[in-house]
């Protein structure tokens, strides 16, 4: 499939015809937004401004939710339009964050018996958890890389994994008897799309090969559970490993936070 027609259906199966558990879909022909239930979460996923309407849209979005005194992020793409919607979005008083490579890999150029390059059976150190306590443990690997508390995404994991279990597979590595690595791959329901997060390994532990072999465990499962596609907001860092799986940049991503405080 070509970049063109990938990045259409990513768009379309991924930020317009995008359901969340926990949320409220708001939508109109330009612009699709989530209001979350809880404190964090709330989100516009999509939009396509007529630039002469953009100052008044933005100021319209800050209003609607500043009205329901929540925070929230507007997620863009390098190919959104228009183009100005970046610099509009701060001149208003977003905050941009890092900016990442949105990179897909077709699961149908992949075998299973080829998908890790350092682990030959990467399902052999990677453990998949389903309960709290090993939600707790994926979680804390993410705060001693991070720092913080995390508090909101394991809450986040949590819930998604009572009330949408289906929607979300969370990974985690042991070492000596400690977890050292952890990843997890959502999906989101008809979408032939799932999306890899994290894969971050503690300090110490590095160097020996376990971000691969979550990789591959996602790619894995993945195919495994028929989604076409996968998905990655691909850090530096991670571009050129998962460059190496055949994953290809399709735009870059950056999301706008604003705060209901500022």
């Amino acid at each position: 499939m070509s970049t063109n027609k990938l990045l259409k259906a990513y768009n379309h199966h991924e930020r317009i015809k995008l359901t969340l558990a926990g949320c409220q879909k708001l939508e109109t022909p330009d612009l699709v937004k989530f209001v979350s239930a809880y404190d964090l979460g709330s989100y516009i996923s999509y939009s396509d401004i007529q630039v002469e309407a953009l100052e008044e849209r933005i100021k319209a979005e800050i209003k609607f939710y500043q009205q329901l005194n929540v925070s929230f992020k507007w997620h863009t793409l390098s190919t959104d339009a228009p183009s100005s919607l970046g610099e509009n979005l701060i001149r208003q008083g977003f905050v941009a964050e890092e900016s990442t490579a949105l990179m897909v890999l077709d699961l149908d150029d992949v075998a299973l018996n080829d998908t890790s390059e350092l682990m030959e059976k990467p399902e052999d150190i990677c453990v998949e958890v389903y309960d709290k306590e090993g939600i707790k443990d994926a979680i804390s690997v993410q705060k001693k890389v991070w720092g913080g508390d995390c508090i909101t995404q394991e809450s986040h994991l949590l819930r998604l994994k009572e009330e949408s279990p289906e929607q979300i597979r969370i990974y985690v590595i042991y070492q000596d008897d400690q977890p050292v690595s952890s990843a997890w791959l959502m999906c989101h329901l008809d979408s032939p799309f799932g999306s890899i997060w994290a894969g971050n390994t503690l300090v110490k532990y590095r160097g020996r090969g376990f971000y691969s072999a979550l990789l591959s465990k996602r790619i894995q499962d993945a195919k495994t559970q028929g989604l076409k596609y996968l998905s990655i907001h691909a850090s530096k860092m991670s571009q050129p490993i998962v460059a190496k799986y055949g994953f290809e940049c399709i735009a870059r991503s950056i999301s706008y936070a604003y705060s209901h405080q500022a």
